[in-house]
């Protein structure tokens, strides 16, 4: 039974909870056999949160991405857009200009997931922080960081940088409304 569990875990965790990914990749009826209680995968949830917001680094990219994946099926996010909210507004103004545009990307989705959950405050807060993030792509000069290159995000160089962070702006003032 443990290992059923933890086997469940690691399918459960792989997919991040999502059932239609299990499904496409032919893991959801393993896992569904498994016969897991929600409140066993509500905890799981939690401990991905946890564990990708602890990873939040201008250097691990990986977790604002998979905060975003996670939002998919997490279903309480305010205090996840709160903690990056706060992560974003304290490090990432040093951050160079692709890892500013990634993290207002992810950071985004989140908002689009999360804003009915949020109060005033901190829906603006977030708001504020992806703005400035774009904004500061848009006006500052071009900075990258030794092992970051542009072409390996889809860019040629800082015109098509700033295109896709007014694309970003574009988006958060169409959420905004």
């Amino acid at each position: 039974m443990i290992h059923d569990l933890e086997q469940a875990k690691a399918l459960f965790m792989t997919y991040f909870g999502n059932r239609q990914l299990m499904h496409r990749e032919g893991k959801w009826t393993a896992y569904r056999s498994m016969n897991v209680d929600p409140a066993v995968e509500a905890e799981w949830l939690v401990q991905m949160m946890e564990r990708y917001l602890a990873d939040l680094s201008i250097r691990n990219w990986d977790a604002i991405a998979n905060l975003a994946l996670l939002a998919r099926n997490y279903p309480a996010g305010e205090s996840m857009v709160n903690r990056v909210t706060a992560f974003v507004s304290r490090h990432l103004m040093s951050a160079d200009s692709i890892v500013k545009l990634h993290y207002a990307e992810h950071f985004t989705e989140l908002i689009q997931k999360y804003r009915d959950q949020l109060v005033q405050e901190e829906l603006y807060a977030a708001y504020k922080a992806i703005e400035l993030l774009l904004l500061d792509v848009q006006t500052a000069p071009l900075v990258i960081d030794p092992g970051h290159e542009l072409s390996q995000y889809g860019l040629k160089d800082k015109r098509t940088l700033n295109n896709r962070a007014q694309r970003g702006l574009d988006e958060l003032y169409r959420i905004i409304g």
